[in-house]
């Protein structure tokens, strides 16, 4: 089988649903229960990586330090129109092309797998989606996911995963 594969730390799959919900779900460090730790980027980076690994269906080697650096901010500021953070929301995603159907059957049991390690499938609103494209989410905010595009690359069908934290902090306040 033909793969191309390409790291990208960005995937709109596990940013859509890394956004979504209140503010407490999404920033762990803005939550004022004691019993939900809050978690910062090194720690968070290394969750997304650990996890991406759980979910790819081939073995991978992911750098956490560059999860780290190709974050993107959760605010957009008002008066510039761009993003800006802290918080950040570290995320990775690779995606493959015209995958082979055991690749994608592998890669769907390794996110349903998830489920034991208290990931839950997130229900999807858009009708006449791709059945393949799923978001799971943890109680921490972490999210994980697919996606198949069969009709925007020329290269063929693209099959995406994706890992991503909630918004997070760089480091605890003093």
């Amino acid at each position: 089988m033909r793969t191309a594969l390409t790291l990208a730390t960005l995937s709109a799959v596990s940013l859509v649903a890394a956004c979504s919900g209140s503010p407490s779900e999404t920033n762990p460090a803005s939550t004022t229960t004691s019993a939900r730790p809050a978690i910062y980027l090194d720690e968070a980076s290394r969750i997304v990586a650990e996890n991406f690994t759980m979910i790819w269906p081939e073995p991978i080697s992911l750098d956490v330090d560059r999860i780290k650096q190709n974050r993107t901010a959760c605010h957009t500021n008002p008066a510039t129109l761009m993003p800006e953070g802290p918080p950040w929301i570290p995320s990775t995603s690779a995606t493959v092309f015209n995958p082979s159907q055991e690749f994608v059957d592998k890669a769907l049991a390794n996110l349903e797998a998830m489920t034991t390690k208290g990931f839950v499938l997130q229900p999807y609103q858009v009708p006449g989606e791709d059945p393949i494209n799923r978001t799971y989410k943890d109680e921490r905010g972490f999210t994980i996911g697919a996606h198949r595009d069969t009709g925007t690359s020329p290269r063929g069908v693209m099959f995406t995963m994706s890992s991503a934290a909630p918004c997070v902090d760089e480091q605890a306040q003093e």
